[in-house]
C-alpha cells in the first residue's frame, strides 16, 4: 500500500464529498495536506483522474457489501432493509454540490459512476428478487421485468437533474424510492413482515 497515495485519496474524497469537486483546487489540496501538487500529480495527473479513483474505490465498497449481505443469510426483508441503510449511508456523505458538479461538469464520471450501478443492480438484485419469491415474501412476478423496475426507478430519481429539478436531497431521494420500490414488490405478507419490522415488532 502507497501510504502517500492513501493519504491524497481519503483526505481528497472528504473534500469532494462535503464541497464538490468545482470549489476544490489541486492548490487548495496541496495547501491543507502540506504537500506539494507535484506530490499529487505524481499519483493523479488530474483532478478528474482523482475524482475517478474516489468513485470507483466507493462503489466497489458498496458493491462488496452488498454482496455480502445477499449471499449471507437472513429473510429478504432483513437483506433489503440492510441494502437500504448501506446506501442511505453512503448518501449522507454525498453534498447536493457534490452530486450537482459530476452530472455539469464531469459527465463522463456520472456516466462510469451510473454504469457501475447499473452493473451491480444487475448481478445482485436478481438474487433478492429470486429468493423473495420463493419465501413468498415478493411478487410472483417475470424477474426481468421487476429488476428493470427497480433500475429505472433508481436511475430515474437517484441522479441529479431530478434532485435539483425537485428540490430533493440525494438523502430524500434514496430513501423515499427505495421505499416505494421495495414496498411495491412485497406480497400481503412481505408487506406485514417489512412493517413489523419497521415497527421493531417480534417476527
Amino acid at each position: 500500500m502507497n501510504l502517500e497515495k492513501e493519504k491524497i485519496i481519503h483526505f481528497t474524497q472528504q473534500k469532494f464529498f462535503a464541497d464538490g469537486m468545482s470549489r476544490v483546487t489541486m492548490d487548495q489540496l496541496a495547501k491543507e495536506m502540506r504537500i506539494s501538487k507535484k506530490t499529487i500529480y505524481k499519483h493523479f495527473p488530474s483532478k478528474q483522474d482523482l475524482a475517478r479513483e474516489i468513485i470507483f474505490r466507493t462503489m466497489g465498497t458498496v458493491k462488496k457489501s452488498i454482496s455480502e449481505i445477499i449471499e449471507g443469510k437472513g429473510s429478504v426483508v432483513d437483506k433489503i432493509d440492510s441494502i437500504t441503510k448501506i446506501f442511505f449511508n453512503l448518501s449522507i456523505k454525498f453534498s447536493d454540490r457534490w452530486i450537482s458538479d459530476l452530472r455539469a461538469y464531469n459527465y463522463t464520471l456520472w456516466q462510469e459512476m451510473d454504469n457501475f450501478r447499473v452493473k451491480a443492480i444487475r448481478e445482485n438484485f436478481i438474487k433478492i428478487l429470486e429468493q423473495g419469491k420463493a419465501e413468498g415474501i415478493i411478487v410472483d412476478k417475470p424477474t426481468p421485468i421487476m429488476l428493470e423496475v427497480v433500475l429505472s426507478s433508481i436511475r430515474a430519481v437517484i441522479n441529479p437533474d431530478f434532485m435539483i429539478n425537485n428540490s430533493f436531497t440525494i438523502q430524500e431521494a434514496a430513501k423515499h424510492t427505495f421505499e416505494i420500490v421495495f414496498f411495491g414488490l412485497f406480497t400481503k405478507k412481505g408487506r406485514k413482515i417489512y412493517k413489523e419490522s419497521k415497527s421493531g415488532k417480534k417476527l
